[in-house]
């Protein structure tokens, strides 16, 4: 009889461990994603934080086109070697509030895997504030091929997405996020991609933010030279003249898959 008694004991306690996993795991997707390198990427302090974007966005000047912007490129380092760069593409969109969303895309410079992880948090927290996740638009993206979630990827120190987020917040205000992160740089990911974001286009006023650095450690004359040529085939070569061009190195960028 003890031992049916033991058994019996045990039995509840192994049904109650999944039970209690789930449990976590819905505390923790209520809970908002938060900030991993603040303090290193940008200063953790609210009022400094904002001091810094601040000061970066006043060295720009916007162009004179009056359409609205729908894709940023810009880069991810710390804000000391590219707040101004990754301002003058911000400076754009400044004091406009007409996004339905705001998908910032990153790209993993560590973990890899397959596809993109689609983050399904609730919200982002950064020293700024909170910044709500678009769970609509976050569902319709984890329905298409090679897109999922995989917290890990989220879950780790990756900055490329992350530093995006406070100068989105001192250029617009509020507004509604849709993170995701890149796995792998193939084509065929790439392309499985923008095929999901170009139907998520048509669905509403979406901005597209693509985070990247171009070429690294080269001197400031052959990094011009190479960003150029980057910039170049971004605007007028087919995706797979771009791809090839990558793989042979005669473009940089640490985010080439988005």
């Amino acid at each position: 009889r003890r031992r049916r008694r033991n058994a019996a004991r045990c039995g509840i306690a192994l049904g109650l461990v999944p039970c209690a996993l789930y449990l976590a795991s819905l505390s923790a997707w209520g809970e908002p994603r938060t900030a991993k390198v603040a303090g290193t990427f940008y200063p953790a302090d609210p009022t400094a934080l904002r001091t810094v974007i601040t000061n970066a966005l006043e060295q720009t000047q916007p162009t004179a086109a009056e359409a609205v912007p729908r894709i940023l490129i810009l880069p991810h380092a710390g804000y000391p070697y590219s707040g101004v760069g990754a301002a003058r593409g911000v400076r754009e969109i400044q004091g406009r509030s007409s996004y339905d969303r705001v998908i910032v895309v990153g790209f993993t410079h560590q973990d890899q895997f397959a596809g993109t992880s689609v983050d399904d948090r609730e919200a982002y927290m950064t020293p700024l504030g909170r910044i709500p996740v678009d769970l609509e638009a976050v569902a319709f993206l984890k329905s298409q091929p090679t897109l999922h979630h995989l917290e890990r990827a989220h879950a780790s120190s990756e900055h490329s997405l992350e530093v995006m987020l406070p100068l989105l917040q001192v250029a617009l205000g509020e507004f509604r996020l849709v993170p995701l992160l890149m796995g792998s740089a193939t084509l065929a990911d790439a392309e499985a991609l923008a095929e999901a974001l170009a139907t998520l286009a048509e669905r509403g006023n979406s901005l597209f933010v693509f985070s990247t650095d171009l070429s690294h450690y080269h001197p400031y004359e052959e990094a011009v030279t190479r960003d150029t040529s980057t910039v170049t085939a971004i605007l007028f070569e087919t995706p797979d003249a771009v791809d090839r061009l990558f793989r042979a190195g005669s473009l940089e960028a640490c985010g080439r898959g988005p």
